[in-house]
């Protein structure tokens, strides 16, 4: 995986990846995001930069992921493809859309935060 940074508007925070996603607070010890035992990649900062979306890759398979409020948490949502792109927010970051694994094929998912709707 190729390492990068992507600045936040969240204060004092860099999120950076390497061997998995860490939140670097620049004045403090940085936090890995991703659980034991799995891997992280494509993360994606809300539009007012308060949220973090991400993808957690396990053996059992892709998971969305959101980092809101200083808390990481699985989101409640159909099965990432794998090796899908990020996922993209909405313009008002209310919502995410992903690529999902929707049987033998893939699919467009519009996934609401609020609601947790999810449209195909």
């Amino acid at each position: 995986m190729a390492g990068g940074a992507t600045l936040s508007d969240e204060p004092g925070v860099i999120c950076a990846w390497n061997e998995g996603l860490s939140l670097e607070e620049r004045a403090g010890p940085s936090k890995k995001l991703c659980p034991e035992g799995a891997s992280c990649r494509a993360a994606r900062w809300a539009p007012d930069g308060r949220r973090l979306a991400f993808f957690v890759d396990r053996e059992s398979g892709p998971e969305l992921w959101l980092r809101e409020d200083g808390a990481e948490r699985r989101l409640e949502a159909p099965t990432p493809a794998a090796g899908s792109p990020p996922p993209v927010w909405s313009h008002d970051g209310r919502g995410l859309f992903f690529i999902a694994q929707a049987g033998a094929s893939e699919a467009v998912v519009s996934l609401s935060l609020s609601s947790g709707a999810e449209t195909l």
